[in-house]
Protein backbone atom coordinates (compact mmCIF):
# COMPACT_ATOMS: atom_id res chain seq x y z
CA UNK A 1 0.00 0.00 0.00
CA UNK A 2 2.86 2.39 0.80
CA UNK A 3 4.38 1.82 -2.62
CA UNK A 4 1.08 2.72 -4.26
CA UNK A 5 0.94 5.96 -2.27
CA UNK A 6 4.45 6.83 -3.48
CA UNK A 7 3.72 6.06 -7.11
CA UNK A 8 0.40 7.91 -7.42
CA UNK A 9 1.86 11.46 -7.07
CA UNK A 10 4.52 10.70 -9.70
CA UNK A 11 1.95 9.27 -12.09
CA UNK A 12 -0.36 12.22 -11.53
CA UNK A 13 2.46 14.75 -12.14
CA UNK A 14 3.28 13.15 -15.47
CA UNK A 15 -0.30 13.38 -16.69
CA UNK A 16 -1.68 16.39 -18.45
CA UNK A 17 -2.67 17.60 -21.85
CA UNK A 18 -0.51 15.99 -24.48
CA UNK A 19 0.41 19.10 -26.42
CA UNK A 20 3.67 19.43 -28.22
CA UNK A 21 5.77 22.52 -28.76
CA UNK A 22 4.71 22.57 -32.40
CA UNK A 23 1.11 23.13 -31.29
CA UNK A 24 1.94 26.07 -29.04
CA UNK A 25 1.58 29.62 -30.28
CA UNK A 26 4.73 31.63 -29.93
CA UNK A 27 5.26 35.36 -29.96
CA UNK A 28 7.47 36.84 -32.65
CA UNK A 29 11.12 36.76 -31.71
CA UNK A 30 12.80 40.02 -30.75
CA UNK A 31 15.40 41.19 -33.24
CA UNK A 32 18.97 40.19 -32.39
CA UNK A 33 18.02 36.71 -31.22
CA UNK A 34 19.24 33.37 -32.48
CA UNK A 35 17.05 30.26 -32.43
CA UNK A 36 18.41 26.78 -31.86
CA UNK A 37 17.04 23.29 -31.43
CA UNK A 38 18.62 20.67 -29.21
CA UNK A 39 17.74 16.98 -28.93
CA UNK A 40 17.01 15.97 -25.34
CA UNK A 41 16.44 12.40 -24.14
CA UNK A 42 14.42 11.42 -21.10
CA UNK A 43 11.36 13.65 -21.41
CA UNK A 44 8.27 11.45 -21.17
CA UNK A 45 5.43 13.87 -20.41
CA UNK A 46 4.33 17.50 -20.28
CA UNK A 47 5.65 17.70 -16.72
CA UNK A 48 9.10 16.88 -18.08
CA UNK A 49 8.67 19.58 -20.74
CA UNK A 50 7.86 22.13 -18.05
CA UNK A 51 10.84 21.09 -15.94
CA UNK A 52 13.20 21.56 -18.88
CA UNK A 53 11.59 24.85 -19.93
CA UNK A 54 11.84 26.30 -16.42
CA UNK A 55 15.48 25.23 -16.11
CA UNK A 56 16.50 26.69 -19.47
CA UNK A 57 14.59 29.95 -18.89
CA UNK A 58 16.75 30.60 -15.84
CA UNK A 59 19.86 31.05 -18.04
CA UNK A 60 20.78 34.67 -18.77
CA UNK A 61 20.16 35.62 -22.39
CA UNK A 62 17.39 33.08 -23.03
CA UNK A 63 14.38 34.86 -24.53
CA UNK A 64 12.08 31.91 -25.30
CA UNK A 65 11.93 28.14 -24.74
CA UNK A 66 9.65 25.42 -26.09
CA UNK A 67 10.03 21.71 -25.32
CA UNK A 68 8.40 18.67 -26.91
CA UNK A 69 8.66 15.30 -25.21
CA UNK A 70 7.10 13.66 -28.28
CA UNK A 71 9.80 15.00 -30.62
CA UNK A 72 12.55 14.92 -27.96
CA UNK A 73 13.44 18.50 -28.89
CA UNK A 74 13.97 21.76 -27.07
CA UNK A 75 13.79 24.99 -29.06
CA UNK A 76 15.62 27.93 -27.55
CA UNK A 77 15.81 31.56 -28.63
CA UNK A 78 18.76 33.43 -27.16
CA UNK A 79 20.54 36.74 -27.38
CA UNK A 80 24.02 36.73 -28.83
CA UNK A 81 25.51 36.83 -25.33
CA UNK A 82 23.77 33.68 -24.04
CA UNK A 83 25.98 30.80 -22.90
CA UNK A 84 24.91 27.59 -24.66
CA UNK A 85 27.09 25.53 -22.29
CA UNK A 86 25.01 26.88 -19.39
CA UNK A 87 21.83 25.83 -21.20
CA UNK A 88 23.16 22.28 -21.62
CA UNK A 89 24.21 22.20 -17.95
CA UNK A 90 20.75 23.31 -16.78
CA UNK A 91 19.16 20.49 -18.79
CA UNK A 92 21.59 17.96 -17.30
CA UNK A 93 21.01 19.32 -13.79
CA UNK A 94 17.28 18.79 -14.33
CA UNK A 95 17.87 15.08 -14.97
CA UNK A 96 17.68 14.96 -18.77
CA UNK A 97 20.29 14.22 -21.42
CA UNK A 98 21.04 16.67 -24.23
CA UNK A 99 22.29 14.73 -27.25
CA UNK A 100 24.24 16.24 -30.08
CA UNK A 101 24.86 19.93 -30.46
CA UNK A 102 22.76 23.01 -30.98
CA UNK A 103 21.33 23.29 -34.49
CA UNK A 104 20.18 26.55 -35.98
CA UNK A 105 16.39 26.48 -36.06
CA UNK A 106 14.63 26.88 -39.39
CA UNK A 107 12.30 29.87 -39.14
Amino acid sequence: MRVLLLIIPFFWACQGPKTSASQERTAPEPSGTISYTLSVEGMTCTGCENTVKNAVQSVDGVTAVAASFEDELVSVSVTETADTAAIRQQIISSGYTPTGGFSLKDN
